[in-house]
């Protein structure tokens, strides 16, 4: 998607990373916790909360490099010195959570409302800080239809002001 805004081929884009601010102009708009899903029968399934730590026996079911939610997830398991056991690959997070349901493995995904329509277990990640932000990215200096420059504004407008998008 950043590379689609850097090519003038999107005028801006909702990304996980805010990419280099010499080129972009990013907007954070959200912060969202990242938990771990897993089948309701998994050992880890009992338990009210989890570190990342706890999560490194088990098969993981893990974002592709393509997604966008690789860097966040790989950075996690930096800050262990660790790193997950990934049985599968995938793109999308509702297919990464779909499979954990599956017993595929288990998955660390954004925390959304659409995971409690699944069969799964949902147990909040406690450590290291599980947060991850996003953000909304124009290229600097693109010249833009004026609908897109109006919604950009009110995007920073509303969010200076600590409303929610």
């Amino acid at each position: 998607m950043r590379q689609a805004v850097a090519e003038e081929r999107l005028d801006m884009a909702f990304v996980s990373h805010p990419g280099d601010d010499t080129v972009f102009e990013n907007v954070a708009f959200a912060r969202s916790p990242f938990v771990v899903v897993t089948p309701p029968n998994h050992p880890l399934a009992q338990k009210s909360s989890v570190t990342l730590r706890e999560t490194l026996p088990y098969p993981f079911v893990y974002f592709s490099k393509r997604g966008g939610l690789r860097r966040p997830i790989d950075a996690l398991f930096q800050k262990i010195g660790a790193t997950p056991k990934i049985a599968y690959e995938t793109e999308e997070d509702t297919v990464v959570a779909g499979m954990a349901a599956a017993g595929f493995g288990i998955a660390i995904v954004p925390d959304h409302p659409v995971l409690r329509c699944m069969d799964l277990k949902i147990i909040p990640l406690t450590a290291p800080d599980p947060g991850r932000t996003a953000y909304l990215c124009r290229k600097r200096g693109a010249l833009q239809p004026t609908a897109a420059q109006r919604f950009f504004a009110f995007c920073q407008a509303q969010l200076s002001q600590g409303a929610a998008l």
